[in-house]
């Protein structure tokens, strides 16, 4: 019993790289596939994070993030959620993270994005973190040099483990 609790909490998150054909058999929200992250803990969990857009020059601008998980039956979807913006949306496709925050066995992940205007002049810039179902998020704002961190209403519920790795990440984040 004891080996099996410290197999547990030792876990390592796994992220596999593949071409995008690999991905083709899963259903898109958008139009253009952005890119695609998997991530998982050998034996407990399976997931694919895939971003995709509107068609090119859809206004406004649209941006879907799918977290699929694999369960008996295949994979479904877990979580997902739409971003609007009259500008664009900025996936910063090198800026994410994956881990196990709480040691529960299942993957914690953050990504990065920004909004910027008709002219690319970026506005503002966000975390968007996914865990089982739920999403939150840490904005920053052009606005006010992006000093000010601001939360998603439901961030405090996060454990305190998750919520100093991401401040972390968040802190070292070059926002501009």
């Amino acid at each position: 019993m004891l080996l099996t609790g410290s197999a547990v909490t030792n876990a390592q998150v796994r992220v596999i790289t593949r071409a995008a054909e690999a991905y083709s058999h899963f259903k898109l929200r958008g139009a253009r596939l952005l890119n695609v992250n998997e991530a998982g803990i050998d034996g407990r969990e399976e997931n694919v994070f895939i971003f995709s857009k509107a068609a090119k020059g859809a206004r406004p601008d649209s941006m879907y993030l799918q977290r699929y998980t694999r369960d008996k039956s295949g994979w479904i979807v877990k979580a997902d959620t739409l971003l609007i913006h009259a500008g664009v949306i900025m996936n910063w496709d090198a800026r994410k993270g994956f881990f196990d925050g709480d040691g529960d066995g299942s993957v914690d992940a953050y990504f990065i994005y920004s909004l910027t205007d008709a002219d690319l002049k970026q506005q503002s810039v966000h975390l968007l973190f996914s865990k089982g179902t739920v999403f939150y998020t840490i904005s920053a704002f052009a606005t006010d040099g992006y000093q000010k961190s601001r939360y998603s209403k439901n961030f405090e519920s996060l454990s305190p483990e998750i919520r100093k790795r991401l401040a972390d990440a968040w802190e070292q984040l070059d926002k501009e």
